[in-house]
């Protein structure tokens, strides 16, 4: 009788013990579903017109959809908004935007996941043109000093030296040369910004200020 009821309580312990294994296991796994990841290295590229956003989707794969958000006092994370919903790993924007932070986050069925990396966009750097009026072509000359961290340069015209940038201002043009000629020698203002390299910005915030070139025929 002994041995009996010994059995019994061995076999019930067994029991038990495949019962908590299974409870731990479903509930190991309920947490790694539910776990929402966040998209991962956002990143940003302005090309004179627009700004587009990059970043790599969560470890789970593709999400719902994403949200991104800015602030224009990105050191304060709480003061971030919401700037628009974006169906894939990409977004593009016509607006300009100056000393701004971003950050994304992924939408899921059960819910938003933490943000990503905060991304600052920072103005691009001034460069100091000189400007020479060509009497035998009638055309405007304009170098400048290369800037060792650009690749490219983006030029500014515009008739009017106060009118709003970049809104009335016409450009930009692209170029890679640290010079360019326009043919039409009129009344005309300039600013020459160069771009860094990899067409993005940098992590930090720029607080350059951009400079009206000469007007044309001083």
């Amino acid at each position: 009788m002994k041995r009996f009821i010994i059995l019994m309580i061995l076999i019930a312990a067994a029991g038990l013990a495949m019962g908590m294994r299974a409870t731990g296991s479903a509930t190991s796994q309920a947490v790694v579903i539910s776990t929402l990841y966040p998209p991962m290295n956002l990143t940003g590229a302005y090309d004179g017109s627009s700004l587009e956003f990059f970043w790599d989707e969560p470890l789970t794969g593709p999400a719902l959809s994403y949200n991104l958000y800015y602030s224009e006092t990105p050191q304060d994370l709480g003061s971030y908004l919401i700037l628009d919903e974006a169906a894939t790993n990409y977004y593009i924007t016509d607006a300009y935007y100056e000393n701004v932070g971003f950050y994304v986050t992924a939408i899921y069925s059960l819910g938003e996941s933490r943000r990503s990396n905060v991304f600052y966009q920072t103005r691009m750097q001034p460069v100091r043109v000189q400007l020479l009026i060509n009497s035998d072509t009638a055309s405007a000359e304009l170098s400048w000093d290369p800037v060792r961290t650009a690749d490219s340069y983006l030029v500014y015209y515009s008739d009017q030296a106060q009118a709003a940038f970049p809104a009335q201002w016409q450009g930009p043009i692209s170029i890679r040369e640290n010079s360019f000629i326009d043919p039409v020698a009129q009344r005309r203002f300039y600013k020459v910004f160069a771009l860094p390299l990899g067409r993005g910005y940098s992590n930090e915030a720029n607080t350059l200020r951009a400079r009206v070139p000469k007007e044309i025929g001083e």
